[in-house]
């Protein structure tokens, strides 16, 4: 395996470990492992035993992944390696979460934490009445540069070979290049992808503004006015990111159609990597500072002593975990991760739900179809970048 892909391995396993380990820490202290408690059992010793557990039973799954990785790699075809590989690391990490998840839900269950409690829900229609508004300001960096990258496109397009490299191999000493006619869907697929990818980002930003805070019966206007900080914050890192994606695919068009992507080799696929890499610190860091929904931000106290009352026992609207969320009585599309610790999830007790799951699964099965029926090109030799795989014998 050449340094190259074994450096983007090792970085996979490490950035899934860590993310899944940061859960504990991003997830609101009343929902640990996606179990909802009381605010007085947040630091039950039961709770802390299980974080501890998890932390280490992760570590080890991902050393594990390690040994079993440099075995198959150096054994197996690199699709099979890496399938064999992703899927211990995923299972681990999966049983890891559940292990702590039933951990939780047991001492939750055998100590009755809710007995003798005045159990409460609340609503914020704030966010209907006066919504924030939308930060148009902020995406227009991230629509600028598409602009610049279509216009420069088309001033280079006439300029351009007959036959532009798509793809660029390396397979140890050995460099493989794929190219393509060059017309306007080839030249230009990157700055679709591009469009795309912002285009995503600000739809997402636009349904996140409005979601519905986790509820907090004992304050709920610190609560509300938390939130609204958070959205704010939200919207900046995600601005943020679809600056830094457009950033990163423009310059790959940039190389693409100057032909650098082939001379410059692993240089260039680190300068279009970086911002991508960026755009992920940014949002795991945000999302550690402030924890999910920004509970961990300041709110000024609005309350007095508090209504007495606290948030009521859901953990029946949850499902598989804390992942699945099913409630037919709740208005809202979107709710507040639990099990995934930072973001929403789609209540699938609303109608509209499935509308959009039923988008999604047309949006994976039709280019699938095509190219079973030999419409598409599925086997990647389409792709515009990079790739960095073992030496084959």
């Amino acid at each position: 395996m050449t340094d190259a892909a074994l450096l983007i391995n090792l970085t996979a396993i490490a950035v899934a470990v860590a993310a899944v380990g940061l859960l504990p820490r991003i997830s609101r202290d009343t929902v640990p492992f996606g179990v909802r408690v009381p605010p007085e059992r947040v630091g039950a010793p039961e709770i802390s035993a299980a974080t501890r557990t998890f932390t280490l039973s992760v570590l080890a799954t991902g050393v594990l992944a390690v040994l079993v990785g440099l075995l198959l790699w150096s054994a197996l075809p690199p699709g099979a390696a890496a399938a064999a590989v992703g899927t211990l690391l995923a299972a681990g990490l999966v049983g890891c979460y559940a292990r702590a998840h039933r951990a939780v839900r047991r001492a939750k269950a055998q100590g009755d934490w809710y007995v003798g409690l005045r159990q409460g829900v609340v609503a914020d229609t704030s966010l209907r009445t006066e919504p924030l508004p939308y930060p148009w300001l902020g995406a227009l960096p991230s629509l600028l540069v598409i602009a610049v990258t279509a216009v420069v496109g088309a001033v280079l397009y006439p300029g351009l070979p007959d036959r532009l490299v798509t793809a660029v191999v390396y397979r140890g000493e050995d460099v493989e290049y794929t190219t393509a006619a060059t017309t306007p869907l080839t030249a230009f697929a990157p700055v679709l992808f591009q469009a795309l990818a912002v285009a995503v980002l600000l739809a997402l930003l636009r349904f996140t503004l409005r979601s519905r805070p986790d509820g907090d019966a004992s304050r709920p206007r610190e609560n509300a006015d938390r939130h609204r900080r958070f959205l704010r914050i939200w919207a900046r890192t995600l601005l943020t990111s679809a600056l830094l994606a457009a950033l990163a695919i423009g310059a790959l068009a940039l190389l693409f159609w100057t032909g650098a992507m082939a001379e410059a080799g692993p240089a260039a696929a680190a300068l279009v990597a970086a911002p991508m890499l960026l755009s992920g610190l940014v949002v795991i860091g945000v999302a550690v500072r402030i924890g999910q929904g920004g509970w961990r931000l300041h709110a000024e106290p609005r309350d007095g002593a508090g209504t007495g009352l606290v948030q009521q026992d859901d953990d029946r609207f949850w499902h598989l975990g804390g992942v699945v969320y099913i409630n037919r009585h709740a208005p809202g599309l979107l709710v507040p991760k639990r099990a995934s610790g930072f973001g929403w999830t789609v209540n699938l007790g609303h109608p509209a739900a499935w509308a959009v799951l039923g988008a999604v699964a047309l949006a994976v099965a039709v280019p699938i179809a095509l190219g079973l029926l030999g419409v598409v090109d599925l086997s990647g030799s389409e792709f515009y970048g990079w790739k960095f795989e073992p030496e084959t014998e």
